[in-house]
């Protein structure tokens, strides 16, 4: 039985993605769904010859603009018990995942599992409007779906907190590494160092 599947859309990662997909545990109870959306680099390419993990599952399609579709695909092609969205240039901290999961079970009265999340500096926080950092049971999440625009993260988590989820926050150590700012994006050359 699939008890988590990490969702990852994916875009131009060709040099981070993979450190993204080491930090997964290969677990029978633990599925991998990437989305290449309309990648220009060789991201897809690589995602496709990754083999260390056996429930990985590999979708592609136009790009969108917004990781909203892809990650929509990701979801519909998931069948875990909880889905965990991650980044394609971030990572989890493998050892706090495992404890988790392997207690996953104390947690089967809530519907969201938050996380804490780490910066490139070392700053730690428990985010309210994002989704990275949080484990979302399945049949909590029903129907909703990401939509086109740019806060399409935030915008989901309005939604689930419309259900007023029961909640339980996990804060014994970080699990999702978040990299802000990376090196070379526009925030970094812009001074921005997290």
């Amino acid at each position: 039985m699939i008890k988590v599947s990490i969702l990852i859309p994916a875009y131009n990662q060709q040099e981070l993605i993979v450190r993204c997909l080491d930090s997964i545990p290969d677990r029978d109870d633990v599925e991998v769904i990437v989305t290449d959306d309309g990648s220009t680099d060789d991201t897809l390419r690589v995602i496709s010859s990754y083999d260390r993990l056996k429930n990985l599952k590999i979708f592609s399609t136009v790009n969108h603009g917004v990781p909203g579709p892809a990650t929509n695909i990701c979801i519909d092609n998931s069948s875990g018990e909880y889905i965990m969205y991650v980044d394609d240039d971030d990572y989890i901290y493998t050892d706090v995942f495992i404890d988790i999961l392997d207690n996953i079970s104390k947690y089967n009265y809530y519907d969201i599992i938050k996380t804490l999340q780490e910066k490139n500096n070392g700053e730690k926080w428990i985010s309210k409007w994002t989704y990275r950092g949080c484990l979302i049971k399945r049949s909590f999440l029903g129907d909703l779906r990401h939509n086109n625009s740019e806060s399409h993260d935030t915008a989901i988590m309005r939604e689930l907190e419309k259900k007023n989820p029961k909640i339980i926050v996990f804060d014994k150590s970080a699990l999702y590494h978040y990299n802000y700012p990376r090196e070379g994006s526009i925030m970094w050359n812009r001074g921005f160092r997290g």
